[in-house]
């Protein structure tokens, strides 16, 4: 178990997660929260199904390593989770085997994806013009996980600015500048982005002047061993 103590921010990721039957999925999710259930339930693909259970073990992960209270959690106007006094910060998320959970005293938005194989022609729909050429302009072999570069941290700027898919997420753009991020938007956020696992793309955003995120990769065993209820925080989306 990593020493977390109340130093912050602090980024959890898990991946390769284990094929379940639906039987030991019913068996972590007893006693959680019916909309919880409801949601993995509704689920069609077991991937998603376990994806979306591992955001929550990551969750509660890191509400039990800083003790805070879930009961607290309450959802704002766009449907994001919060806690009242706005002393500490979580976000959510999760693709296909994997899942993420970021926490910080500031606002905090985090993605993580799957580099696998798409159509990157959907980027001229969703991204800035300038996105598009930089992309275009990369080596054939390196156009995916740039790709994936890009869409992680548009996903985690409205994330953690908050008002999610209500943004235009060609209003806004990054570009590749060495290691460093360069955003052309609204808000002082700062940005990580980096491959994890091999073959996951992992983006974090964060109010500027902020220390990096320390990155902790957490076991599906660590997961589990932990106890899966005791909470009542609807997490609606987790975005």
């Amino acid at each position: 178990m990593p020493k977390t103590g109340g130093r912050y921010p602090w980024l959890f990721w898990t991946a390769d997660l284990p094929a379940l039957s639906d039987r030991q999925l019913a068996a972590i999710t007893d006693g959680w929260p019916e909309q919880w259930r409801r949601r993995v339930a509704a689920l069609r693909r077991p991937a998603d199904r376990l994806a979306v259970v591992a955001s929550r073990l990551l969750w509660l992960y890191g509400f039990r390593r800083w003790r805070l209270d879930a009961a607290r959690c309450r959802t704002d106007g766009f449907g994001k989770p919060y806690l009242p006094g706005g002393e500490y910060f979580f976000n959510i998320s999760h693709s296909d085997g994997c899942a993420a959970a970021g926490f910080d005293r500031q606002p905090i938005g985090v993605d993580i994806e799957v580099v696998t194989e798409t159509d990157l022609s959907v980027a001229g729909h969703y991204f800035a013009p300038v996105e598009v050429a930089d992309l275009q302009a990369r080596p054939a072999g390196g156009r995916l996980d740039y790709f994936f570069w890009l869409w992680t941290l548009k996903e985690s700027y409205i994330k953690a600015d908050g008002r999610g898919m209500r943004i235009d997420l060609s209003s806004f753009s990054f570009r590749c500048r060495g290691r460093r991020v360069e955003f052309a938007g609204d808000g002082d956020w700062q940005f990580q982005s980096q491959l994890v696992g091999g073959k996951y793309r992992l983006a974090v955003c964060r109010r500027r002047g902020r220390r990096p995120a320390r990155v902790v990769a957490l076991t599906w065993q660590e997961l589990t061993r932990q106890p899966t209820t005791g909470d009542n925080c609807d997490q609606g989306s987790g975005v």
